[in-house]
């Protein structure tokens, strides 16, 4: 199945790797496909620190990801913007070294900035399997599952405690 946003979401989300072709790809499928289940007006998109504009996923991703069910085909790479920075409402890293780069590349990012698994109470960095074995993306999708549900499940708490309040 492939998430297609229907109307542009109320929040959203930005995942942030290097090159915008293995991990965040793989998490904004997982988010959005997870979001769409749920009906949440909560979307994802990702970008790459040092990406080049419009390389596809690896071969390896997307093969992983349609184990999964989920089709990231057409995703295509594209670097980090400003833009994006400031249309997001939640920019998540992968690494503790990519909050490091982009805090200094964008320092308004700052408030909005957090490593994936920090956020998602689950800590630790996401590897990167870029030019890895299948074992690898598969540690790396299985791993990016978890910190998804994990992060999905905080979302949604905080959502409720602010409705509450």
């Amino acid at each position: 199945m492939k998430y297609q946003h229907s109307t542009r979401p109320k929040r959203m989300i930005l995942f942030v790797c290097t090159g915008n072709t293995c991990r965040s790809p793989i998490a904004e499928a997982l988010f959005n496909e997870t979001a769409s289940a749920h009906r949440s007006d909560i979307g994802a998109e990702s970008a790459g620190l040092s990406a080049s504009n419009g390389v596809p996923a690896t071969e390896s991703a997307c093969t992983v990801m349609q184990r999964m069910g989920l089709d990231i085909s057409s995703h295509r790479s594209r670097r980090l913007t400003r833009d994006l920075i400031d249309r997001a409402d939640l920019v998540l890293a992968m690494s503790n070294v990519h909050r490091g780069r982009i805090a200094g590349s964008f320092p308004e990012a700052r408030g909005k900035l957090v490593v994936l698994g920090d956020y998602a109470g689950i800590k630790g960095d996401v590897e990167d399997p870029f030019g890895g074995t299948p074992e690898m993306y598969n540690r790396c999708a299985d791993q990016l599952s978890r910190l998804v549900a994990a992060l999905f499940a905080r979302l949604a708490r905080d959502e409720i405690e602010e409705a509450v309040t």
